[in-house]
């Protein structure tokens, strides 16, 4: 009589190679995958964000950025999210107990950086002109670099008395990964927006006041256009100074030579 032996269906067949995407989102990864999880899920995410020529600040040949309004909450939220990969990546035995929360900011950095990624795309096409448009795919990239590590810290999520929620709690510390960057930004962007105005329509005493609050805030070139566009509509030369004067003591730099050598 012939014995049937029984077969993990998921277990590699001898002479054969799993497929593509198998292997991807296989539970361990291969050296190549580490080191281009630590190219495209650290060291070019932090490249972009620090010389970043058009996107969330400097704009590109003196243009304002394109999504400079939301430069605070993205810089909070990458970082964020850098620092959860790190974490993972280095101490993931110690966080077994809580891979699914930490899979679930994982997961929400990859739609993130999806959307990043699509919203920059035609900055991209248009950038691959003069070549420099190909790190336009990067966020494409860092997306996929958390899906991944995101599934797999899900997958690893220890069997102890939150595995079975794992899922909901993941998305809960996903919406907790956006929304705690999300109302900081807000805070920091009123509290800006309210010392500029400050600044414009206040008096002396009111503008210096908002003048040191700002010295201690993230300020951009956006958060602060209400400013320059009062200083190029000024037509007294004495309150002109001033504005330039008072953009000089928040920002360290000149007014004219970063707004108006378009």
């Amino acid at each position: 009589m012939t014995r049937i032996l029984s077969r993990d269906p998921f277990a590699p067949r001898s002479g054969r190679r799993s497929g593509f995407w198998a292997r991807q989102f296989a539970d361990i990864p291969t050296e190549k995958q580490d080191r281009f999880d630590v190219v495209f899920g650290i060291v070019l995410p932090v490249i972009c964000l620090v010389v970043d020529p058009i996107v969330f600040q400097g704009g590109f040949f003196g243009e304002r950025p394109f999504l400079g309004r939301f430069q605070l909450f993205a810089y909070l939220f990458c970082g964020l999210q850098i620092g959860i990969f790190l974490c993972w990546r280095t101490l993931a035995r110690h966080l077994l107990p809580a891979a699914g929360l930490i899979g679930g900011v994982l997961l929400a950095g990859a739609l993130f950086s999806f959307i990043v990624g699509v919203l920059i795309f035609p900055l991209t096409l248009v950038g691959l002109i003069v070549l420099v448009g190909i790190v336009g795919f990067t966020p494409f990239l860092t997306s996929f670099v958390y899906l991944r590590t995101g599934i797999r810290a899900l997958r690893s999520q220890q069997r102890n008395a939150l595995f079975e929620s794992r899922f909901l709690l993941a998305i809960v510390a996903a919406l907790l990964s956006v929304a705690m960057p999300g109302l900081v930004s807000q805070q920091v962007s009123t509290t800006i927006s309210t010392s500029v105005n400050q600044i414009v329509y206040g008096n002396p005493q009111e503008a210096q006041v908002a003048v040191d609050r700002l010295k201690w805030l993230p300020v951009s070139s956006t958060s602060m256009s209400q400013l320059v566009d009062a200083y190029s509509n000024e037509t007294r030369t004495e309150r002109k100074n001033v504005l330039k004067r008072y953009y000089e003591e928040i920002t360290g730099e000149d007014i004219e030579v970063n707004f108006f050598n378009d």
